[in-house]
């Protein structure tokens, strides 16, 4: 299989097949057809993502386990779904700014499109709308999360806030974002 390390070399990362990249990140040198193979099943047996590896990044490590890698092997395929995450959503120093609804949608669709569980975020905002926080409030079941007004309240408190949104998704309906603005200067 140094074939693919070769191709790796030569023609560079975007020549190479997700199944091959996923091989290389997992075994390093020691891939073979065997595990080539392991790593097609894992893949199919997510294809309602079309091959895309955006699936591990909710994909447990005894999930892993259950689809064929050993304990190590899944422990570094999570690991490197925990970079792919860190280098697509970097918490930046520039301030985020949340003018509308679409803003909200664009910006958690991508986290929280295939999620399988509820999560419930809270996006804290300064009068400005630039973002302050993001924390999530809830992971809940496949068709309910719960929070507290103390679990929603507790930060913008804290931090003075005048804005806060909250986010949900809805598993079973792929991600559908909900999202309400509440602001000190508005009349509820």
């Amino acid at each position: 299989m140094k074939e693919i390390l070769k191709k790796l070399e030569v023609y560079g990362e975007e020549n190479l097949t997700s199944e091959e990249l996923l091989s290389i990140v997992i075994w390093g040198k020691n891939i073979s057809d065997k595990k080539i193979k392991i790593i097609k099943k894992i893949i199919k047996n997510n294809k309602e993502l079309n091959g895309n590896l955006e699936f591990l990044m909710h994909i447990s490590v005894n999930e892993l386990i259950e689809q064929g890698l050993e304990q190590d092997e899944a422990f570094k395929t999570k690991a490197i779904s925990g970079i792919f995450k860190k280098l697509c959503y970097p918490i930046s120093s520039k301030k985020i700014e949340i003018s509308s609804s679409t803003d909200v949608v664009n910006f958690f669709m991508p986290e929280l499109r295939y999620e399988k569980n509820e999560i419930v975020k809270i996006v804290i905002l300064t009068n400005k709308n630039q973002v302050l926080k993001i924390a999530t409030l809830s992971i809940g079941t496949s068709s309910s999360a719960t929070i507290s007004p103390k679990d929603i309240l507790s930060d913008p408190v804290k931090m003075k806030a005048s804005k806060i949104i909250l986010v949900h998704n809805h598993p079973s309906r792929r991600f559908q974002a909900k999202s309400k603005r509440y602001s000190n200067n508005r009349n509820h």
